[in-house]
């Protein structure tokens, strides 16, 4: 708290119609960037104009520096050169993707591994036997897939264990009581 105990002089003085005062602070742009922007706007001077007609070259009468330099590159690309081409491109349409192109099917499947950093309890067990019947969840798996059910489409499972039948610690048939009670 303020020591004279007046908290409206804790605020700093702008409000509305008071707006704060600019701080210089950063250079917005460094200064070489500057001088090529300035560069860039300016116009070419009439000497250069006439030269560049001389040698049948069409430029407009109120023509700048930039629009001198993207002539230029334009020129260089037309030409051939590659490297003109891709600056074009480049400052245009921006950098070209990276392609990745997955022809064997093996560079498809997509297997993700889930470490959790505190071990879920009875989750050992349970896991061994998902892996004992790994081969029969894919095949429903690929029997749901292949019917053409919808994802979230709720579906019975006949001739399997009823979860009340299978221990969630072991993952054996038969031994859950705490289901049953």
């Amino acid at each position: 708290m303020n020591p004279n105990g007046n908290p409206s002089s804790l605020r700093p003085p702008w409000g509305p119609g008071n707006p704060p005062p600019i701080s210089p602070g950063r250079p917005r742009k460094r200064p070489l960037s500057e001088a090529y922007e300035d560069w860039l706007r300016q116009a070419v001077d009439r000497d250069t104009i006439v030269k560049l007609r001389s040698k049948g070259i069409r430029v407009p009468t109120d023509a700048t520096n930039a629009d001198m330099v993207a002539m230029s590159q334009g020129r260089e690309a037309i030409s051939g050169k590659t490297n003109a081409a891709r600056e074009m491109r480049e400052a245009v349409e921006g950098k070209a993707m990276q392609r990745i192109e997955l022809s064997r099917p093996e560079d498809r499947s997509v297997e993700f591994s889930i470490v959790y950093a505190n071990a879920m309890p009875n989750a050992m067990p349970l896991m061994e036997a998902l892996k004992e019947h790994r081969k029969e969840i894919e095949e429903t798996v690929a029997l749901i897939k292949g019917a053409g059910i919808e994802p979230g489409t709720p579906i019975e499972i006949v001739n399997a264990p009823a979860a009340a039948d299978v221990d969630a610690t072991t993952g054996a048939p038969g031994s859950n009581t705490k289901a049953t009670e």
